[in-house]
């Protein structure tokens, strides 16, 4: 999640007409069609592409493991090779084609919540998804003051595309660590046991405000 948030906020916002235009040679209306194209890209195929092919892997009895974590660990796996290949791959035309794959990782943003919701006491939810958006929004005022300090320091387009590569390498490690460990339906059982054993609080849910 942080590394997406981090590649957003350099690829997808901070730096990315300037980049589009200083290094690819495109006009300011081209480089912002293309940023239309690319945030439909990311609405059509991953928001609802992505969300139908997991429900509809939910409704087979696919397990949670698989639907969350193994799709979106993909999805951020191709997206950190896509932003390789955007900034190594010759020709503008390819290196547009890869910048719209790369923002598949941007499932990665439902998922989490999907997972801390899943996996957490309802008493307690509300508290774990703000720590989560606190934590993963650092990400935003993180990576572009790095790409800046970067680019200040290599030269504007190759402090970029140096970004670029370092963000690619953060989103690949993501896409391994969430194969690996995002298994909601184990960690709920564990929390769930936790919890009758007496070794976690539930909480204690606020009064309902009635008006």
């Amino acid at each position: 999640m942080f590394g997406r948030r981090a590649a957003g906020a350099v690829q997808d916002a901070a730096f990315a007409p300037l980049y589009l235009q200083d290094s690819l040679g495109l006009s300011l209306g081209q480089a912002s069609a293309f940023i239309a194209v690319k945030q439909g890209f990311a609405i059509v195929v991953v928001y609802i592409g992505l969300g139908a092919l997991m429900k509809a892997m939910i409704r087979r009895g696919v397990s949670t493991r698989h639907v969350r974590g193994t799709v979106s660990g993909v999805c951020l796996l191709v997206s950190g090779a896509s932003a390789a290949a955007f900034v190594l791959v010759p020709g503008v035309v390819g290196k547009l084609v890869f910048s719209c794959l790369s923002v598949l990782a941007v499932v990665i943003f439902a998922v989490s919540q999907t997972v801390c919701a899943e996996i957490t006491p309802i008493t307690q939810r509300a508290g774990v998804l703000g720590a989560y958006g606190a934590v993963y929004s650092l990400a935003g005022v993180i990576a572009p003051a790095l790409t800046g300090r970067i680019a200040s320091a290599q030269g504007e387009v190759s402090g970029l595309q140096t970004s670029w590569l370092i963000l690619a390498v953060l989103l690949v490690i993501s896409g391994v660590l969430a194969i690996v460990f995002i298994r909601p339906g184990r960690d709920a059982a564990r929390v769930a046991a936790r919890l009758a054993a007496g070794e976690l609080r539930p909480g204690v849910p606020e009064p309902a405000v009635v008006d």
